[in-house]
């Protein structure tokens, strides 16, 4: 009688992800889910401030260690549009009173796309005196781009305007539009266009990915602003494809693409002239419970493997 030597076993599995079964509570389209709430607002500490002329387009704004997720590309830069938009990366020459995101290169984070006119005062009907011109601007630190427009008129009307801005965490790409109510007595600047509040991938894909911001009562599901939504906000967060999880039974879990863990396995005394005799059975499961598939490819033995048989 022998000894069957230890059988080193590595097994190779490739997984791959199929989208989550359940729906998550919240909007979820293109790649991100939308949800909506009410939070008092507040201005950006310590911005820089950029000037701007009506329906005009800053340079290129290049913060250090920036780099943010959009869409399936990383950005380090941008550029900020008077008109209540900023365009991802460097080369965005796109520029428009109303609307547009099929503008080239796209790439678009709106909070409210409105004609804007940042030379003017924002002042309202019960404005006691005439308050001097509100401001753009951005600030960039620990990981989070913020850009503001505060107490800017539009083009149309001093009597009404935007204080506003967007917060775009680069850790998680996460962006939020938030609105707070214009200084003086202004009203708020309202939008019967579509796409008025959103963000809107590159017009190189096919089709160009737009997801709108709705907020109950204020803004419309297409993105139009009915009411100026003051202290409300409209978050947009990635959407995380779950991972399988590959788990062995006689031993401890592993992540698809690894040898499992324990690899030695021990038949036992068995007289190994006497032909097939033994066998060792090795469950694998997937232990992820969040409906992500795991594909098993392909199955491999390494070592000295002339006595076993993989089946």
């Amino acid at each position: 009688m022998l000894r069957a030597l230890a059988l080193l076993l590595t097994i190779a599995a490739l997984a791959s992800v199929a989208t989550a079964a359940s729906a998550p509570p919240s909007i979820s389209v293109n790649g991100y889910t939308t949800s909506a709430g009410s939070a008092a607002y507040s201005d950006i500490a310590s911005p820089t401030n950029v000037n701007l002329g009506a329906n005009t387009l800053s340079g290129v704004i290049s913060p250090s260690g920036m780099s943010a997720p959009f869409f399936g590309g990383t950005y380090n830069s941008f550029k900020i549009g008077a008109s209540g938009y900023i365009l991802m990366g460097s080369s965005g020459t796109a520029v428009g009173k109303q609307p547009n995101v099929t503008q080239a290169p796209g790439l678009v984070i709106a909070p409210a796309w409105v004609y804007l006119d940042p030379s003017k005062s924002l002042y309202g009907p019960t404005s006691p005196s005439l308050p001097a011109p509100g401001t753009i601007g951005w600030a960039f630190k620990s990981g989070v781009l913020e850009v503001e427009w505060k107490n800017i008129p539009t083009a149309a009307s001093n009597n009404y305007g935007v204080r506003m801005k967007l917060t775009l965490d680069t850790a998680s790409g996460t962006i939020t539009f938030s609105y707070g109510k214009p200084h003086a007595g202004a009203f708020g600047a309202t939008s019967g266009y579509a796409d008025t509040v959103c963000i809107a991938g590159p017009t190189s894909a096919t089709t160009q990915d737009i997801v709108d911001g709705e907020i109950p009562n204020y803004v419309k599901a297409n993105g139009s602003i009915t009411t100026w939504p003051t202290d409300q906000y409209v978050t947009f967060t990635p959407v995380v494809a779950p991972t399988p999880a590959m788990s062995v039974s006689d031993g401890a879990p592993v992540s698809a693409g690894q040898s499992a863990a324990g690899t030695n396995r021990d038949f036992g005394s068995l007289d190994i002239t006497a032909g097939q005799s033994g066998a060792l059975t090795i469950t694998i499961s997937n232990s992820n419970s969040a409906g992500a598939n795991l594909d098993i490819n392909s199955f491999s033995m390494s070592g000295n493997t002339g006595d076993f048989v993989l089946d």
